[in-house]
């Protein structure tokens, strides 16, 4: 589809808002931008508290920046501060939330639902998401991957392996889940992994997630010592099953194949660290490894790490040169690694919250424009979509040069 945009004026008509995006902070915001790069302009956005710590003074000036620049709507969260504590970074948000949605009689094509926690999801399930949809129309939410899963029990797939589940189902669907960022991460690693071997090959996957403690703009959080889970039995339900449901419910390949997760916290702010062992029944070649690694090398949202030795502060450093702060990129990156004729290691690096943005935004475009094919919403999005002001493929190019030149 080339660099064809979707114009926001004549995706759905008969919307007042193409996608609405309540609870816009570190995940929405982001996310807003890249639907603007599509060529969005009816999108609404709702925050909650103007906030007077010095990380919440920051996230409404990024907010700020972001509305200035695409143009974007704004409401408030009720409950939330007063509209005026907000006109001092410059945004003059059209009212509360359920008031403005209802009183207006507003049409919303998607919503994306960004508030930041179980409770808030299920508030604004309750007070806005049902009302919406006991219509005889129906108002698609996304909701992210810590919403409470009795609120949205299907899930929206990782970037790579949507397209293996019944993506109809899911279109069909009032609510439906995010997996989260790490999830998104392992299930990434492990479809692009199946284009180049048979699951009925494969012993068993051992995933080790080193979580990190804070985002980096969170200061006032102090860094700690990190926490180790507590574990007697690594196949332990409770330790496991978070990471490993999610996985095999967007990579439903795998469901055949045993799989562990065993997550900690950590001491650091960028990025978390992802290890994930692979254990063949029979002999696996370096060459094998290799046909492994080409599929990350051609994967256009994913980076391929190939130095011998994984350095976040080599990544943080070189994703600062492109001009990202905080390395908030969107594409994970993996490096594959062959230990022995029966095991193939691969570790790397999963972005600091962002990874489900493109996740999302082909939902989006599927449920506005009726894409024909999940493929042909893909190649849209990665077409269009960029980072850090560049288009993603020629970004995610000049960083792979930067983490792998000598």
């Amino acid at each position: 589809m080339g660099n064809t945009r979707l114009r926001g004026d004549s995706v759905m008509s008969d919307y007042t808002y193409d996608v609405f995006i309540n609870g816009c902070g570190t995940v929405g915001r982001p996310l807003a931008r890249k639907l603007h790069d599509l060529g969005f302009r009816k999108v609404l956005v709702s925050v909650k508290s103007a906030g007077t710590m010095e990380h919440e003074v920051l996230e409404k000036q990024r907010f700020a920046s972001m509305v200035k620049e695409t143009g974007f709507d704004v409401l408030i969260a009720k409950g939330g501060s007063p509209l005026e504590e907000f006109h001092k970074y410059g945004i003059y948000p059209l009212g509360y939330v359920e008031d403005y949605i209802f009183e207006n009689g507003i049409k919303i094509g998607v919503i994306v639902d960004g508030t930041p926690n179980e409770k808030s999801a299920l508030k604004q399930k309750e007070t806005v998401y049902d009302k919406l949809n006991g219509s005889d129309r129906k108002t698609p939410v996304i909701f992210s991957g810590g919403s409470p899963k009795d609120i949205a029990p299907n899930y929206l797939g990782a970037p790579n392996c949507s397209g293996d589940v019944d993506r109809d189902h899911l279109l069909s669907l009032p609510y439906v889940r995010n997996v989260s960022c790490n999830a998104t991460y392992l299930a990434t690693l492990l479809s692009l992994v199946g284009n180049a071997i048979d699951w009925g090959d494969v012993d068993i996957i051992n995933a080790f997630l080193q979580r990190r403690i804070a985002d980096p703009h969170e200061t006032h959080k102090p860094l700690g010592r990190g926490v180790t889970a507590d574990i007697s039995n690594p196949k332990e339900e409770g330790v496991i099953t978070k990471y490993v449901h999610d996985v095999r419910s967007v990579y439903p390949a795998i469901k055949d194949v045993p799989f562990y997760v065993l997550p900690t916290k950590n001491p650091w702010r960028h990025f978390h660290y992802s290890q994930t062992l692979i254990t063949f029944k029979s002999t696996i070649t370096k060459r094998d490894a290799e046909e492994i690694r080409e599929e990350f090398r051609k994967y256009p949202l994913a980076i391929s790490y190939e130095q011998k030795k994984l350095s976040m502060n080599r990544v943080i450093n070189a994703i600062t040169m492109l001009g990202i702060p905080d390395a908030k990129i969107t594409s994970p990156i993996y490096r594959v690694t062959w230990l022995n004729p029966r095991q193939v290691f691969i570790d790397g690096l999963t972005p600091q919250q962002l990874i489900d943005g493109p996740s999302k935004t082909i939902y989006i475009i599927e449920q506005l424009k009726k894409f024909a094919s999940f493929q042909s919403a893909f190649n849209h999005v990665v077409n269009g979509i960029t980072e850090g002001g560049k288009p993603i493929l020629e970004f995610n190019e000049m960083l792979t040069q930067l983490i792998n030149q000598d």
